[in-house]
C-alpha cells in the first residue's frame, strides 16, 4: 500500500468517526456515562486528521528533500515565517522543489479560510498529554465579510450585536467568539477601517458599512461579499494529567 493510500485510509476512518459524533454528542448531553466515549472519539479524530498531514510531509520529504530527524507538516504563523518553518519541518524540500513548497504555502493557517488548521494543530498537540472534557455546546452564527477590491476580510462568530439600554449605545454579547481581521498590505490608508465599534448609525461598521442589528450582517453593498452560516461551537476545558 502506498503512502497516499495510507493517508486516504486515515482520512476515511476519521470521516466515519465524525459521522457518529453528532449522536454521541447528543447522548453525552443527556447521560454523563457517555462522556468518556465522546471524549475518546473527539481525541481520535483530532489525532487522525493531524497525523494525515504529517504522513504527507514525510512522503514528500523522502521524495524531494533531505529527510533527517522527525518530519512534520509545517504550520507557519505568517508568510514571513513560512520559509523557515518549511525548511525546519521538511528539510531540503523548498530548495529542491519550490513548486511543492508553494503548494504547501496555500494551506497555511494564516491564509484566509484555512485558519482552522491552527485550531486543529493546537488541540491535537494538547491532547497527547491532557484529557479533553466537554464543557458546553452552543449554536451560533458565523459571518464573514470580504472587501472584493482588496481581498481583505473580517470574520466573527459567537458574537451578537444589539441595541443598548439607551439611544446611541450598541451592546456586544459574546459567547467567547473572536473577531478575525485579515488586512491587505496594499489597502490605501484612506480606506475605511475593516472593523469599527462606535461608528455609524448602528454602532458597528465593517469596511465602513453599518451592520444591520436585525440580520447581524452588513447592509447591502456591492463592494462586499458576505457569507453567513450557522455553526455549532464545542467548548472544551483541559484537565492536566499529573
Amino acid at each position: 500500500m502506498s503512502a497516499l493510500e495510507d493517508i486516504a485510509a486515515i482520512l476515511d476512518d476519521a470521516q466515519e468517526q465524525i459521522s457518529t459524533l453528532q449522536a454521541l454528542h447528543d447522548e453525552a448531553l443527556e447521560k454523563e456515562a457517555a462522556w468518556p466515549r465522546f471524549r475518546a472519539r473527539v481525541k481520535s479524530v483530532l489525532e487522525q486528521e493531524r497525523s494525515a498531514l504529517d504522513y504527507l510531509a514525510v512522503e514528500i520529504t523522502k521524495g524531494h528533500g533531505t529527510p533527517k530527524g522527525l518530519i512534520y507538516y509545517p504550520l507557519a504563523q505568517s508568510a514571513h515565517d513560512f520559509p523557515k518553518e518549511v525548511d525546519r519541518k521538511m528539510p531540503g524540500v523548498r530548495a529542491a522543489a519550490s513548486e511543492i513548497a508553494t503548494a504547501i504555502e496555500k494551506w497555511q493557517p494564516y491564509k484566509p479560510g484555512v485558519e482552522w488548521l491552527r485550531d486543529l494543530n493546537k488541540l491535537a498537540r494538547e491532547q497527547k498529554h491532557n484529557r479533553l472534557t466537554l464543557q458546553l455546546v452552543r449554536d451560533t452564527i458565523m459571518c464573514r465579510v470580504m472587501e472584493d477590491a482588496t481581498g481583505a476580510f473580517v470574520e466573527w462568530h459567537g458574537l451578537t450585536f444589539r441595541s443598548g439600554p439607551n439611544p446611541g449605545i450598541t451592546m456586544i454579547d459574546s459567547q467567547g467568539g473572536p473577531v478575525v481581521i485579515q488586512p491587505e498590505p496594499n489597502r490605501p490608508d484612506s480606506a475605511p477601517k475593516p472593523f469599527g465599534v462606535g461608528n455609524g448609525p448602528t454602532g458597528i461598521e465593517v469596511f465602513g458599512v453599518p451592520v444591520d442589528l436585525t440580520t447581524q450582517r452588513p447592509m447591502l453593498d456591492a463592494r462586499l461579499t458576505v457569507e453567513n452560516r450557522r455553526m455549532s461551537r464545542w467548548f472544551f476545558i483541559l484537565r492536566i494529567i499529573q
